[in-house]
Parts: C-alpha cells; sequence; structure tokens
C-alpha cells in the first residue's frame, strides 16, 4: 500500500510538471488511479482491464459521462504516460471476417468500439452497442454450434425476432438492439442490410394518462384559493 500510495503521489506531480490536466483535475486523476489499483489483480490485458473498469463505472457508479470519461483518460495517463506502458495498445492480429465468412467475435467488437470513437459517438452509446452486439454473436454462435458464426440478414432478423418472442424485451430495447446490430454489419461486418428490417416486433406498452380522480379534484381545488381557484374551477367547468 505505502509503494501504490508513493507511486500515485509521484503521479500526480508528473501531471502537473508535464501540463497534461489543469492543476484542479489533477487530484481527481489520482483518485481513479488508487480506485483502479486497489482492485484485485487479474490476467487480463491491461486495455481490457480498464475498459472493463469503465464499464462497471458506467453500469454500477452512477456517474455522469464525463465523470467515466474522465476515469479513462486518468488510467490512460497513469500507465502510458507515466509508467510507459507500451503494451497498452498491442494487440494481436487479428481478421474480423475470415474467408469463410466467419466472425471473430472479438476482434468485431474491438473493430466496433474504433468505429464508434472515430464518429465520436457518446461514452455511453459506445458501452450499449457493445453489449448488444456481444449479446448478437454469442445468440449466433449458439444457435449455428461453432465459435465464429456467420452473419448475414437472416440471423439478425431471427436474433431480433428471439427478443421479442422468447426474451418479451420492450419495442425501445429490440429497437436499441436493431441500430447497434445495424451499425456493425455496415460499418465493420460490410453486410448487406440496406433492406433489413426486424421481422417481429415488440409490443409497445401502452401508456395512459395520469389524471385525479374526483375527490382529489375536490381536495386540490379547496386547498386553492383567489384566483387560481377562480380559473381552474372554470376549467373544471368545461
Amino acid at each position: 500500500m505505502r509503494e501504490l500510495e508513493s507511486s500515485l503521489q509521484s503521479f500526480g506531480e508528473f501531471l502537473l510538471k508535464a501540463q497534461l490536466v489543469r492543476p484542479t483535475a489533477a487530484p481527481y486523476f489520482v483518485r481513479w488511479g488508487r480506485r483502479f489499483l486497489s482492485r484485485p489483480a487479474s490476467d487480463e490485458p491491461l486495455a481490457d482491464q480498464v475498459r472493463r473498469f469503465c464499464e462497471e463505472l458506467e453500469r454500477n457508479g452512477g456517474l455522469a459521462d464525463w465523470q467515466v470519461r474522465q476515469a479513462n483518460q486518468a488510467l490512460r495517463s497513469y500507465f502510458v504516460n507515466f509508467l510507459r506502458r507500451t503494451e497498452w495498445n498491442r494487440r494481436p492480429a487479428s481478421t474480423v471476417v475470415d474467408e469463410q465468412g466467419c466472425t471473430n467475435g472479438l476482434a468485431a467488437l474491438e473493430q466496433l468500439r474504433t468505429r464508434l470513437r472515430t464518429r465520436h459517438y457518446s461514452y455511453r452509446t459506445e458501452c450499449t452497442y457493445i453489449d448488444c452486439v456481444r449479446r448478437f454473436i454469442d445468440y449466433a454462435a449458439e444457435q449455428q454450434g461453432v465459435p465464429h458464426p456467420r452473419v448475414a440478414s437472416e440471423v439478425v432478423r431471427d436474433y431480433l425476432a428471439h427478443l421479442a418472442v422468447r426474451r418479451h424485451v420492450s419495442a425501445s430495447t429490440q429497437n436499441q438492439a436493431f441500430c447497434a446490430i445495424l451499425f456493425l454489419c455496415r460499418e465493420v461486418l460490410g453486410v448487406d442490410v440496406e433492406r433489413l428490417s426486424p421481422g417481429v416486433r415488440a409490443k409497445r406498452g401502452e401508456r395512459l394518462p395520469v389524471v385525479l380522480s374526483i375527490p382529489e379534484t375536490i381536495a386540490l381545488l379547496n386547498a386553492m384559493s383567489g384566483t387560481p381557484r377562480l380559473m381552474a374551477t372554470l376549467t373544471r367547468a368545461m
């Protein structure tokens, strides 16, 4: 623990000396570093650990988008700029779609994340799209009985129908998955989806207007006086 605090203190001094962040932001960068490094050790690649940490903050931390982005930036600054961890962005070469048309799920997700960031999608949208696409690829792999499934329009339609019929998701959830998979097909896999549309649409929940009962209305009017009561009474009479 003493070594960790010494390293974080040096990190804070490094941030100020290199002018990587505003002086007021440096303490927050140090706190994010402490919060991340206090977690149990993991054998995952460093970049994957940071990504998972930020996804957990997004889901369970109740934080704003800018705070999650700040945490990500703080950890990148700590490992890349301060510790010179050159393996941060080192990835094994992998093909998203091979010659047989099979999709490498991990490579597809990584490419999807890159495309989303290139187009300046929000971090919240990025996490949502990644989660939707991961579920879709897992479904396709399970249905086809292979680790690297083939992705085609029919597979997408089957999955969207599965969400509506078997999972009973809401219309908004189904549409969210549709948008994420559509982005994957167009921007990453190069699958022709010009005529793609959900075959089975999830039902939209009925939205009934919330109104006051007659006793509640009378109690509200009795609590009013003067011009507001007169106006409310006239409105009720109309």
